[in-house]
């Protein structure tokens, strides 16, 4: 992993390129999240038919198996409601508690992961901004949209809403999104967040396991196509074309600190 002192790269998002007027609309649209406060009060309301009780009930009752010691229940921590953002658990230090926390998942589902900021030393800036997603079968590092999924965000908020366009959302992390910060490395060291109260680390960043993919770390796959190049089939092909290679050498650069390069 790069030193942690290494400066952050620019992203492709910078928010400090946009105009007065966009750079309001969307501080409006994003840093107040409205699809999160719809959630949190979504939620608040429980609709008079005591679904948080169904919930709460069945996960005593797992924690009261685990605490007994059931083998199937040895591992598993039950989220405290839900529906909720597996990094995002912690009603305890959020403004409006168990309702955040459904805040948060309602933002991860629409817009395809919790929107975060650079906020520079001050921490109180907005530069640019990074997705913290929750798919299973998806990242768990932070990514950035691309410049394309960006620009369509912006014109879709600066639009007329009787104009019909097509709805950017949800951003799920791909290859192409980089690049990738560890969220433990982004949020302890680059001052990367939205509130300081969203998330609570460990008082270490998670170990990585036997095998680190692509799927976080898009520079993996481009490095695996670096060595593969110059070697042939048996049948004396190439496993990487000239521009394959070329193509990975000019992506494996965009990386952060936290890259496991």
């Amino acid at each position: 992993m790069a030193s942690r002192l290494t400066p952050a790269p620019e992203s492709t998002t910078n928010l400090d390129a946009l105009d007065d007027e966009h750079r309001k609309v969307l501080n409006r649209a994003l840093v107040a999240v409205a699809c999160h406060q719809i959630g949190a009060y979504l939620f608040s309301l429980d609709d008079g038919a005591h679904k948080h009780k169904l919930y709460d009930d069945w996960r005593q009752k797992v924690l009261e198996e685990k605490e007994s010691g059931i083998e199937s229940r040895r591992y598993y921590d039950p989220p405290p409601i839900a529906f909720s953002h597996r990094a995002y658990q912690y009603p305890e230090q959020y403004p409006r508690g168990l309702d955040d926390v459904a805040g948060y998942w309602a933002e991860s589902k629409i817009l395809g992961g919790v929107i975060v900021f650079d906020r520079g030393e001050t921490e109180q800036e907005c530069r640019a901004m990074w997705i913290h997603g929750d798919l299973i079968r998806g990242p768990r590092t932070l990514y950035p949209p691309t410049k394309e999924q960006f620009d369509a965000l912006i014109k879709f908020l600066t639009t007329p809403l009787e104009e019909n366009l097509t709805f950017p959302f949800p951003i799920h992390g791909a290859s192409i999104n980089r690049p990738r910060w560890h969220p433990y490395h982004a949020f302890a060291y680059y001052h990367i967040f939205r509130d300081r109260y969203e998330r609570r680390l460990p008082p270490n960043p998670s170990q990585p396991g036997c095998v680190e993919d692509g799927m976080d770390w898009p520079e993996l796959d481009d490095r695996r196509i670096l060595l593969l190049g110059g070697f042939s089939s048996p049948q004396g092909e190439p496993y990487v074309n000239d521009d394959e290679y070329a193509a990975a050498k000019e992506r494996i650069k965009i990386i952060t600190p936290s890259s496991p390069l």
